[in-house]
Parts: structure tokens; sequence; C-alpha cells
């Protein structure tokens, strides 16, 4: 029961921040008059012995419905309204008062600049309060002048033009001094707004530094991460194609790419042909024998210049060369792979939003193109190894075989036979000298075609 009656009497919770103070005095001060005014005008009534239903028992419960009234003004949020309203049914519940029992005396003033003071706070405007000023001298000269004509009389004393004359200038320093007091008031809070609104747009780019250094730590350390599984992977991977298939897949998985490519350069060192890149795209291109020349796009301008090539929007370079495969690459990075002065080939990363390839992106696609070309150079140091390897066995096993031969013939025949098959079944001859002098040599054995 309390708690739905302290619903009741609360003032809603619709006005801004600013409004919520004015809003709160103009909820107090409704229920108070309209509670308080019948039952002080019934009380006057019954004291006074005069009828129920009078003059001034109707005005107090007028008073009461009007301020019942602005109460649905107020949950309506029409606040300027209701205290427009309030105060003025204020001021003439007040000057009714005044006229009705004691006239211009001492606490006349103090009730009227009562009204002056709740005025001004309820509206918050210099104009309001000087309205309400000019009123409630207004209100004083009139009760002077009804008392002068002997419209009423007040006993003990008549007042006199001196107590009007300080009635009015008190009411008129009240007002002055009031809406001084708004202006001063109203300025203070500008000018807290505007520091608040300065400190909330300071912790805002604040925050957003705070944003951008935390992405910035995060992405660098990501970066340094990736470069430290990069180098760890690429030192135990000594095939080239498996080298560069885990480059490209781990590259796209750890930074989300649109795409990745790595071109290779060929033994002429005229053109890029690729190597290796992610998805079903890139396989069709390896079928396709896919090559880009030495300064043609962006991989071709990296290979030549040296140096690493970044396109922020590809639709903004001319020199940009699109691939029907890749429709959605919107920014791309080339970086050459060298080592020494000797180009190897060139990482390609291509994204599907421009601008999102950023120098740092650059710096991180460097640092790992410098373990890459150590790798592929590794990788090329293997393979050859690997060929030498093979070709001693070869050449121990065919000299095992010879020596299990038991003529020159047998033996040729071997070593021939032996070749062929190393050599993929190329034609392949043996001639001996007869051991004569004679300088045409005769053929001992023949295979191939």
């Amino acid at each position: 029961m309390l708690e739905r009656i302290s619903q009741i009497l609360a003032v809603p919770p619709i006005f801004a921040e600013d409004e919520r103070d004015r809003a709160r005095l103009l909820n107090v001060l409704l229920w108070s008059i309209a509670i308080f005014a019948p039952v002080i005008t019934l009380s006057i009534t019954v004291i006074e012995g005069q009828p129920l239903l009078n003059l001034t028992s109707i005005i107090g419960l007028s008073v009461s419905a009007l301020m019942l009234a602005l109460q649905v003004l107020l949950r309506r949020g029409q606040l300027v309204l209701a205290s427009w309203f309030a105060s003025l049914g204020l001021l003439v519940a007040v000057t009714y008062t005044i006229y009705a029992f004691n006239g211009i005396r001492d606490t006349t003033t103090i009730v009227l600049a009562f009204v002056i003071v709740i005025a001004g706070l309820l509206l918050n405007d210099r104009l309001s309060i000087a309205f309400f000023t000019a009123a409630t001298v207004a209100a004083v000269a009139g009760v002077y002048y009804a008392e002068t004509l002997g419209l009423v009389t007040y006993d003990p004393d008549q007042v006199g033009i001196d107590d009007v004359v300080s009635s009015g200038a008190t009411l008129v320093l009240i007002g002055a001094l009031l809406a001084f007091a708004v202006r001063n008031l109203n300025d203070a809070l500008q000018r807290a707004r505007r520091s608040e609104a300065e400190s909330e747009k300071a912790n805002e780019q604040l925050e957003a530094l705070n944003e951008e250094l935390e992405a910035r730590v995060a992405s660098r350390t990501r970066a340094l991460q990736l470069s430290a599984d990069v180098s760890r992977r690429l030192s135990t991977i000594l095939d080239k194609d498996e080298l560069i298939s885990e480059i490209v897949n781990q590259l796209q998985r750890s930074f989300d790419y649109y795409h990745v490519h790595i071109y290779l350069l060929d033994e002429n060192g005229a053109e890029l042909v690729l190597a290796g890149g992610t998805g079903e795209p890139a396989q069709r291109m390896l079928e396709q024998g896919h090559r880009i020349a030495v300064g043609r796009g962006l991989v071709g301008r990296a290979a030549e210049r040296k140096l690493p090539v970044l396109v922020p929007d590809v639709s903004q370079d001319p020199g940009w060369l699109p691939n029907p495969l890749l429709p959605d690459t919107a920014t791309e990075a080339a970086v050459p792979i060298v080592r020494g002065d000797r180009v190897l080939g060139v990482l390609d990363v291509q994204d599907d939003t421009a601008g999102r390839l950023t120098d740092e992106d650059v710096e991180l696609l460097k640092a790992i193109v410098n373990q890459v070309a150590v790798a592929l150079q590794n990788a090329d140091l293997y393979e050859q190894a690997q060929r030498r390897a093979q070709q001693e066995v070869l050449l121990n096993l065919i000299n095992q075989k010879i020596q299990d031969t038991t003529s020159v013939e047998q033996a040729v025949q071997v070593a021939v036979r032996e070749l062929g098959r190393a050599l993929d079944g190329s034609p392949t001859y043996v001639k001996l000298d007869p051991g004569n002098g004679r300088s045409t040599p005769q053929t001992a054995a023949e295979t191939g075609v």
C-alpha cells in the first residue's frame, strides 16, 4: 500500500536530467497545496463559525482542484505549462488571502516574495521572474488602492503609502537578486555542461586511443607469434611444395586474408610462376600454369624494384591486373622474396576490404619473407643434395652390377641398360676404341631409340 502511494506521489521518470529537480519541486508544491489548501480554508471556516460553503472554502477547494489538474499536465511532460499555471494560481491565492484577511503588512512582503522565489525556481527564466515580480508589486498596489478607497478595512492600523513603497521595493529587490542568481546558476550550469561534454569527448578520444594502442599491441604480438611459428615450421620443412603451402595457408588462417599467393622467378628471370596459393582459385591457376611477367602488375613491379608494393584500393591503381578468379579483391600487397641481391619470388596478399592492408601488414610480410627466402634456399640446397646422393647411389649400383659381369660385352650391356633406365629411356650409346691406334671407334652396345 505504501509503495503504491509512493509511486503515485513520485515524479514520473520522463524528464531530462536538467528538468528533474524542477519537476520534483513542482510535484511537491502541487501535492502540498492540493492537500493543505482545503484543510486550511475549511479550518478557518469552522473556527469563524461560517457556513461550510462560503467564498473562502470554495476558493480553497478550487485551488486544490487546480493543483490536481496540473499534476495531470506534469505527468504528460508539460513541465513549463504546469509551472506557469501553478505560479499564477499561487499568486492569485496569496493575493486573495492578503486582500481578504490582513492587507498590506510585514508578512505580506514575505508571502509575496515566496511567490517570486517559487516562480523563479520552477520556470528558471529571468523574464518569468521579472513578470512575477511586477505582478506581486501590482498585487500590493491593488490591495493598497482597495484599502484607501475604503473597499476593505483592516484592524488595527490603516496602511500608509510608505508601507506600500517599502513592500514594493523589497519585492523588486528580491526579484532582481533572484534573476541575478538564476542567470549565474544557468551560466554555471552551461559551463558545467560544456566541461562535461569536453571531458566526455576527451575520454572518448582517450578510450579510442587506448583501443587503437591495444589493437596495435595485439596485432604486433600476433605478428611476432606468427613470425615465430613460421620460423619454427620452416626450419623443419625441406620440401619446397610443402613449404609454400604451409606459408600461404598459415598466413590466411592467422590474419583472415582474402587470398595469399607465392610466385617464384623462373630460370630466365623473365617471369614469375605461381608456385602455391590458398583455396580453389589458386588450384585452378596452378593447373593453368599461371605466370606474370616481371614489371607487370603489382607482383611484377615488386620483383622488378625489389621493394614491397602496397595498394590500399586497387581500383585506383592503373597498373593493377584484375584476376577473374578473384573478383572481390579490393586491396593488395606484394612483397619480393630476396636473398642477397637475387630475387627468388614474390609473396602476394589480397583482401576484399579496401584499406584493410596497411604498412603494418607489409612490415609483417617483410619479416616473414626474409625467413621464406632462407627456407627456399635451404630447400634448393636440399634438392641438390638429394640429386647428388641419388646419382652416387646409381653409380655405385651400376658399378656393382658391372663388377658382377664376366666379359667386356656384358659390362657394356649392363652399363647401357642401367644408364637408359636412369635417364628414363633416353637414347644411350657406348662406343669403344679397339685400341689399335685407329681413329674410327667401334660400337659395342646401344640402347634407346
